[in-house]
């Protein structure tokens, strides 16, 4: 099955999404953040364009404090880009869609 939208993850689900075989990027936010609000529409539109290639997976943040600590997220919403297990880059703030595909 191809994942052609992001995906809600958490704490207890985090490592079967890490361990899907395909790079992965891990959004943090919250409801009422206007810069999480602000780059959904690109998040949709990075999660099609990549289908069966990454995921994009979008966390609460409040709700799984564990996993703001492990990737060292600091400000919302958060980007950790996942590859082969590890975080190899990781930024903060809204970003226009060309910036988050490169």
């Amino acid at each position: 099955m191809t994942i052609t939208a992001p995906i809600h993850t958490s704490a207890p689900s985090i490592d079967r999404v890490l361990g899907a075989g395909v790079p992965v990027l891990l959004v943090f936010g919250r409801r009422g953040c206007q810069p999480c609000d602000q780059i959904a529409p690109a998040l949709e539109t990075l999660a099609a364009a990549y289908a069966g290639r990454a995921l994009v997976a979008r966390i609460d943040a409040p709700e799984n404090p564990s996993l703001v600590e492990r990737f060292g997220v600091t400000h919302l919403p958060g980007l950790v880009f996942i590859q082969g297990g590890r975080a190899v880059a990781q930024a903060s703030g809204a970003a226009p869609e060309a910036a988050l595909r490169a």
